[in-house]
C-alpha cells in the first residue's frame, strides 16, 4: 500500500474517532446577564417599523425553530469530509452519512441539547422532543407564555 493511500485511510480512521466524541460546548448554567444578540440574526420583518403592538395572550406560536451553529472544528471536518465523498481516490468516496451520524459527527453533544432545552423551558416554552441527535430545537409557545424579553433573545 502506498505512503498517501496509508497516511489517507489513517487520517479518516482518526477522523472518524474524533468526530464521534462531540464535545459539549455549554460548560456551565446559562447566565441570562451575559447574553449577547448576534449581528444579522433576527428576521427583518421582526424590525420596531412593523410592530403592531402586545399579541393576543392565546396566540399559538407553534413552530418556533433555534438553529445550533456547528464548532469550528465541526466545520473543518465537515469540508474535508465533503472533499472525500467526492475524491475517487478516498477510502470514503461516496460514502453518505445517515442522518443520525451526520447529527452525532456535527451536532451539538446531547447535553447541550439537554442545557437549552432546560433553559427554554424555564423560560416558559414547552418543548419538544429533539429528533437526536440534531442541530436544531423547535419550542412552542402561546405568546402569553415566555413573558421576559430576554426570553426573546437571539443568539
Amino acid at each position: 500500500m502506498s505512503y498517501p493511500r496509508t497516511l489517507a485511510l489513517l487520517s479518516c480512521a482518526l477522523a472518524g474517532i474524533m468526530q464521534a466524541q462531540v464535545q459539549p460546548r455549554i460548560t456551565r448554567a446559562i447566565d441570562e446577564a451575559s447574553l449577547v444578540r448576534l449581528k444579522n440574526s433576527t428576521h427583518p420583518l421582526a424590525a420596531a417599523q412593523y410592530d403592531s403592538g402586545r399579541a393576543d395572550p392565546d396566540l399559538a406560536m407553534p413552530r418556533l425553530i433555534l438553529v445550533l451553529k456547528s464548532s469550528p472544528e465541526q466545520a473543518a471536518a465537515l469540508e474535508q469530509l465533503l472533499a472525500e465523498q467526492q475524491d475517487p481516490i478516498s477510502p470514503r468516496f461516496h460514502q453518505w452519512l445517515s442522518p443520525e451520524d451526520f447529527g452525532r459527527q456535527f451536532g451539538p453533544a446531547q447535553q447541550d441539547i439537554d442545557a437549552l432545552l432546560g433553559w427554554l423551558a424555564a423560560q416558559g416554552f414547552q418543548t419538544a422532543p429533539v429528533a437526536a441527535p440534531s442541530n436544531s430545537a423547535a419550542p412552542s409557545a402561546r405568546s402569553s407564555g415566555p413573558s421576559t424579553p430576554r426570553s426573546t433573545t437571539t443568539w
